[in-house]
């Protein structure tokens, strides 16, 4: 009744009704009724088959935008860190040293070739002023960088006792290839301990696929969701 919480806020005694009997009834509560998998799809997806992958050794040779990435690179300052940038609608990302520039070139020039194959395009997207990838609709980036390790160097003021911080950067050569995109899944591809990069080209192009069949199934998931959250609020 109206001033119970108030008589217990200041330790008054108050008589506790009991609760009313109910009949003993089984509730089931069934996900699939109230959650929507998040690659739910109701039309099976073809396989993608790994399309072979040939690795030039001549960088005279490269395709058109990777040669003009390692344009770029090759002309490009490296920063204080020894980072050399590139990334345009004209050149693909990346973030590396210059001592693999070269072999960078050689794997975005296989890429490049190799993505017609599993019908993804390469657009020149001036506006954001970067390369995009259109596969089954869907538009996504990508970026290549080397590995590197990070050393801290602390300088301590002898006069104030003032601590500032530096770093510098040690390439170890390692390259990896980061795909940018709105989903759940493989999103890195990188040389390991029993296969370079090189030889991940093929499973890379396949990734891409799978991705924008993922950003599909999971955009339509969240789309299928508010319209029942929608209908249940009607």
């Amino acid at each position: 009744p109206v001033g119970h919480w108030a008589k217990v806020a200041h330790g008054k005694s108050v008589m506790k009704p009991a609760l009313p009997k109910s009949d003993p009834s089984t509730v089931v509560l069934n996900p699939t009724d109230h959650r929507v998998d998040a690659l739910r799809s109701t039309v099976a997806e073809p396989a993608i088959p790994t399309p072979a992958v040939t690795v030039r050794r001549d960088i005279a040779e490269l395709s058109a935008i990777a040669a003009s990435t390692h344009s770029v690179l090759s002309k490009g300052k490296p920063d204080k860190y020894g980072f050399v940038r590139s990334g345009s609608s004209q050149a693909f990302s990346c973030v590396l040293s210059s001592s693999t520039i070269n072999r960078a070139a050689l794997v975005l020039d296989a890429i490049e070739r190799t993505l017609p194959e599993a019908g993804i395009k390469l657009i020149r997207d001036r506006d954001a002023k970067r390369i995009t990838l259109e596969a089954e609709g869907e538009r996504m980036t990508f970026s290549l960088v080397e590995g590197y390790a990070r050393t801290e160097h602390v300088t301590v003021d002898p006069k104030y006792h003032w601590k500032s911080r530096d770093y510098s950067y040690q390439f170890n050569g390692s390259l990896k290839l980061i795909l940018a995109a709105d989903f759940y899944g493989r999103r890195t591809w990188s040389d390991g301990v029993r296969a370079r990069l090189e030889d991940k080209i093929g499973t890379f192009v396949v990734g891409i696929v799978e991705a924008a069949r993922r950003v599909r199934a999971e955009r339509e998931a969240r789309e299928e969701q508010r319209r029942k959250w929608e209908e249940e609020a009607r």
